[in-house]
């Protein structure tokens, strides 16, 4: 049996293990038989372990930090014999600096990651060096122009903290906005609106989704109030982890599996 892939990429000051546990993605993994691959930024490349997300040597395919993620992930499905991957079925997703990553996949790889999540991070290509990094965070800096010789983004799902004083609340519809344009301008629209309010485990969210054909969701915004820099729904004790609200690691699951390659 072929198993679903799910790269994970932690947040700047966080090790890969500590981040896949206070997501709660490691309990997800068991009871749905996902392999978790957990990439390491080492501290040679960044004295915090962040992904570069904010250069542009990064956010191209076939350059940088990108290449090297995506090569890793090829790695691990070309291993059938030992993982016994699906390489119709991988998906990517991200905290911070790490869902500024997953963005980036998400943007110059479709073809390899089925969806994406990114949790608390700013657009693709908000900043194209250090120095613009924290105005992207701020939500800003300019976001780039759909580019009509691109791909269509791969499916993603957004998770954003209303209380998020590191990357701002608007970052979540920033990135929404931009995913719309580059799939018109691919030529495949991102279908028709639907949003909701409700409440999980003591704080109130709301949750947009774009549906097409046969109603499955290809993009979804939860926007969670109270929220700060912190994995919705994560562990007590977890790294940049609130245990309230929805778990987005569970929300990421139910997204990721409607959709294969």
């Amino acid at each position: 049996m072929q198993l679903p892939v799910v790269v994970l990429l932690h947040g700047c000051g966080q090790t890969p293990a500590a981040f896949a546990d206070a997501t709660r993605f490691t309990t997800v993994a068991d009871r749905n038989r996902l392999l978790l691959v957990l990439p390491h930024q080492e501290t040679r490349h960044h004295p915090q372990r962040c992904w570069r997300w904010y250069e542009s040597r990064n956010q191209r395919r076939g350059g940088g930090e990108a290449e090297v993620l995506a090569a890793l992930t090829s790695a691990v499905l070309a291993e059938r014999g030992r993982w016994g991957a699906d390489p119709a079925r991988v998906y990517i997703a991200g905290l911070s600096a790490g869902g500024a990553m997953a963005m980036v996949l998400a943007a110059t790889y479709p073809d390899v990651f089925a969806a994406a999540g990114v949790h608390s991070a700013p657009a693709y290509r908000s900043a194209a060096h250090g120095g613009q990094a924290l105005a992207a965070m701020a939500g800003r800096s300019a976001v780039p122009d759909p580019d009509p010789d691109g791909p269509a983004m791969a499916p993603l799902i957004v998770v954003q903290g209303g209380a998020d004083t590191v990357v701002r609340p608007e970052n979540g519809g920033r990135i929404t906005a931009q995913w719309l344009a580059q799939r018109a301008a691919a030529g495949e629209p991102g279908g028709r609106s639907t949003t909701e309010e409700g409440a999980t485990a003591g704080r109130s969210w709301t949750r947009s989704r774009w549906c097409g054909p046969g109603r499955r969701a290809d993009l979804e915004l939860w926007q969670v109030c109270g929220l700060a820099h912190a994995w919705s729904g994560g562990r007590p004790d977890g790294s940049y982890s609130d245990p309230d609200g929805p778990c987005a690691a569970t929300l990421m699951w139910r997204f990721f599996r409607a959709h294969r390659l």
